[in-house]
């Protein structure tokens, strides 16, 4: 490969282009990357476009970050449109944060989930933390579920606090999945002194040591007990 490297670097921008799309054609991607720096702009341009076209995935990730930013972003434009997933993605990737930041926008008003988890995924702690909040405040349970997989610790903590509070069941569990045991244990007994046990039980699976658990299914059944009872009587 060294001897290949310093034969092309020799080579004029039309032996460059001639080689290049030789191993283009013969799926040689080392070779071919050794050649692409070589490339005019158009020329890079048109053989994105062709990868695109052809679904050569491979081609496509190594031209695309060689584009200027506006071509960059008209091939995440296309992708998203034709619903390209993995392309979009590897647009995405090399567009600078404040596009990236208009992309989530996009994805998040068009409801296009599985686009918006590509455009926040490398975001910072922070950042997440407040598209989690606005998620939650939204009510957008499916977009809530994915987010707060992110998230640290302590800012599930919070929303599982907040969710708790709001008796916001759904969204509770999901920010409470994977606290700490002496949390958990923390909200059973919570759950017990607020008498919302019906509602939360199936929240803690196993989650909880046995004899919270059992305290927990025993409360629950006397509850769903008097309610039948209390209905029961009614009829008299």
């Amino acid at each position: 490969m060294s001897q290949f490297r310093a034969v092309a670097a020799k080579l004029n921008e039309e032996a460059a282009v001639k080689m290049a799309r030789t191993f283009y054609a013969a799926k040689e991607m080392d070779y071919f990357a050794v050649l692409v720096d070589a490339l005019p702009e158009s020329e890079i341009l048109d053989l994105s476009r062709q990868a695109y076209q052809s679904r050569y995935e491979d081609a496509f990730d190594l031209l695309v970050p060689k584009l200027p930013q506006d071509q960059i972003q008209t091939l995440a434009q296309q992708a998203y449109a034709d619903m390209r997933l993995d392309y979009f993605e590897i647009a995405l990737l090399s567009l600078p944060a404040q596009q990236r930041s208009e992309w989530a926008e996009k994805a998040y008003a068009d409801s296009r989930l599985e686009y918006f988890i590509e455009t926040v995924q490398d975001l910072p702690t922070d950042q997440l933390g407040v598209w989690a909040d606005r998620i939650y405040a939204d009510q957008r349970l499916e977009f809530f579920e994915e987010i707060v997989n992110s998230l640290n610790s302590k800012q599930r903590e919070t929303l599982a606090e907040k969710a708790y509070t709001d008796n916001r069941v759904e969204y509770f569990k999901e920010a409470f999945y994977d606290l700490s045991r002496e949390s958990v244990a923390a909200y059973a007994q919570r759950v017990i002194d607020d008498q919302r046990y019906r509602d939360y039980l199936f929240v803690f699976d196993d989650n909880l040591p046995s004899e919270l658990m059992d305290k927990l299914a025993i409360q629950a059944m006397m509850k769903s007990r008097m309610s039948c009872l209390t209905g029961f009587t009614g009829f008299f």
